[in-house]
């Protein structure tokens, strides 16, 4: 979500660094993951791509007659086109404007309190079904900033839900916000306490998949995959696999054969 909402926001500013990591991936041998705009409307009303060819063409910053810097997308998206930029900042589970947004390691933004559930499972996007490693990710202050300064009607009519629901959550519901359990936070944060409980550890390898790094316990190689970083999952992803390509564009695909490490050999 926010790869795609810088893109709308600086067009500009966004071509010249992907022509510069793009000479940097060549060094490495690498490349970016490519990823398809089809989860967030990017033309809600017919005008979304009109206001951002018009506000943001330069990625200029023009300053008010109080002496303030406001950007291009604040000042036309307040007369004409915010409804377009509101749909495109809207929560994956509730469909409202993000409040205290999270992202997820595959991309996807929730508003903090709708990330719900009891203390035994896992957090799984509620958009891709993909699963996220460990602990709930912490706010993302830039974006909750963004949202503040350019909604700041909406986002207060956001805060007063929010925080309606929480007040009634606590009188009824058994779920909890999920922070993680103590052996999984261990498990993400704490390397040496992997081994004593007799889970290897994949020290430098993640999941292409999920994002978990390092993998713990089983982990399963391909085997056909050609590129130099190669392509890893960890045994939930194996178990439940998905057609996203690898984290750093690997050609992978369904038909290709996994070879299971159990330790950092291979």
């Amino acid at each position: 979500m926010l790869h795609f909402l810088l893109l709308k926001i600086y067009p500009v500013a966004c071509k010249r660094k992907e022509n510069q990591m793009r000479e940097e991936e060549k060094k490495m041998n690498s490349q970016s993951p490519q990823f398809d705009d089809h989860t967030y409307p990017t033309n809600a009303d017919g005008g979304f791509d009109h206001l951002i060819d018009y506000a943001c063409s330069s990625d200029t910053v023009v300053t008010r007659t109080d002496g303030k810097k406001q950007s291009g997308i604040d000042l036309v998206a307040g007369k004409e086109k915010k409804q377009a930029l509101l749909a495109y900042l809207s929560c994956g589970a509730s469909r409202h404007l993000l409040f205290r947004p999270v992202v997820l390691n595959c991309g996807h933004a929730f508003c903090e309190s709708c990330i719900i559930c009891s203390d035994d499972e896992r957090i799984t996007c509620k958009v891709c079904e993909m699963p996220h490693p460990a602990r709930l990710p912490k706010v993302c202050l830039a974006l909750d900033y963004f949202l503040e300064e350019n909604f700041p009607k909406e986002y207060e009519l956001r805060r007063d839900a929010v925080q309606l629901d929480q007040a009634l959550f606590k009188h009824g519901s058994a779920a909890t916000h999920y922070t993680g359990s103590n052996e999984e936070n261990s498990l993400f944060f704490d390397v040496p306490s992997l081994s004593t409980n007799g889970m290897h550890v994949h020290v430098g390898v993640g999941c292409d998949s999920c994002g978990k790094l390092p993998i713990v316990g089983d982990r399963y190689r391909c085997r056909d995959c050609t590129e130099a970083m190669g392509f890893d999952l960890c045994s939930n992803c194996y178990n439940s696999p998905s057609k996203l390509p690898g984290r750093f564009n690997q050609q992978h695909t369904p038909e290709h054969r996994f070879l299971i490490i159990r330790n950092n050999q291979g």
